[in-house]
C-alpha cells in the first residue's frame, strides 16, 4: 500500500467514523462511551501487569510492592476545593495546589465549568473535532503569552499524537507592547 492509499483510506475512514458519530443517538453515544471507558481500563492493566512482569524481570528475588495511594477525595486543607491525595496534605506537596492558601480563586464556580463546545471538540462529538486535534499545539501558542519554540521531528510510523524534541526548548514572547506603532500585536500584547 503507497503512502497516498494509505491516507486516502485513512481519510475515509476518518469520514466514516464521523458521520457514525453524528448519527449516534444520546444513548448510543453514552454506551460507546462506557465501551471506550472499559477498553481502557483493560489496557491500563495490561500494561500494569506488563510492568509489573518487566520489574519483576530486572530485580530477581525481589517483588515489587504496589504503591497505593487510595481515593483522591481529601480536600485542601486551605479550601481552595482542590482534592488531594493523603499523602499530600503535608510536606512539600501541600502547597502544589494553592500555596498554602495564598493564591485565592474566588470565582472557581464561574471558571470550572468549561463550554459544551469544548467538551464537543475534547470527545470527538463535533464536526470540527480532527481539526482541532490536528492544529491544537497552534491554537494553545496562538492563544498564549508565549509560544514554545524547538526543533521536532515526528515517530516514525502511526501512533498517538507526540513530538519529539532535538536540542533546546526556548520560548518566545514579545514586549508588553509593539516597538512600532504599525507593528502587529503578537503573544502576550493582544490581551494587554
Amino acid at each position: 500500500m503507497t503512502d497516498e492509499q494509505r491516507a486516502a483510506a485513512y481519510e475515509a475512514d476518518r469520514l466514516r467514523t464521523s458521520q457514525a458519530r453524528a448519527e449516534m443517538t444520546d444513548e448510543e453515544r453514552e454506551a460507546e462511551r462506557a465501551r471506550n471507558r472499559a477498553r481502557l481500563a483493560a489496557e491500563r492493566e495490561r500494561a500494569r501487569r506488563q510492568l509489573g512482569d518487566a520489574v519483576a524481570r530486572s530485580w530477581p528475588g525481589q517483588t515489587p510492592q504496589p504503591l497505593l495511594l487510595g481515593l483522591r477525595d481529601r480536600p485542601c486543607p486551605y479550601n481552595c476545593n482542590a482534592l488531594r491525595f493523603e499523602k499530600e496534605l503535608s510536606g512539600v506537596h501541600a502547597s502544589l495546589c494553592c500555596n498554602r492558601g495564598r493564591v485565592k480563586l474566588e470565582d472557581c464556580q464561574k471558571l470550572c465549568p468549561y463550554p459544551d463546545e469544548m467538551k464537543y471538540l475534547l470527545m470527538g462529538d463535533h464536526p470540527n473535532s480532527s481539526n482541532f486535534f490536528e492544529y491544537i499545539r497552534r491554537y494553545n501558542s496562538a492563544l498564549g503569552f508565549a509560544s514554545l519554540g524547538a526543533n521536532t521531528t515526528p515517530p516514525p510510523g502511526y501512533g498517538p499524537y507526540c513530538f519529539r524534541i532535538h536540542g533546546a526548548v526556548y520560548h518566545r514572547s514579545g514586549l508588553l507592547h509593539p516597538e512600532a506603532s504599525n507593528e502587529s500585536r503578537r503573544y502576550g500584547q493582544i490581551y494587554i
